[in-house]
């Protein structure tokens, strides 16, 4: 899913709040691609690699749902 953020007028701020909005806008932009993936991990639609390590032969044939 891409999300995107809309370019909107800003009518009503003064320049300051304008270069503000900018630059959280940029930091958002820029972490974009880890929020969505952890968000992924979160709902569970990214599965987690298994490594054989981490889960024990008992409860292997355990599954997200």
């Amino acid at each position: 899913m891409a999300a995107t953020i809309p370019e909107l007028p800003l009518l009503s701020l003064s320049p300051d709040e304008q270069d503000l909005i900018t630059v959280l806008r940029t930091d958002l932009m820029q972490h974009r691609f880890r929020l969505e993936l952890l968000d992924s991990y979160f709902n569970g639609e990214q599965l987690v690699r298994d490594l054989g390590i981490s889960i024990p032969p008992q409860l292997q044939g355990l599954h997200t749902v």
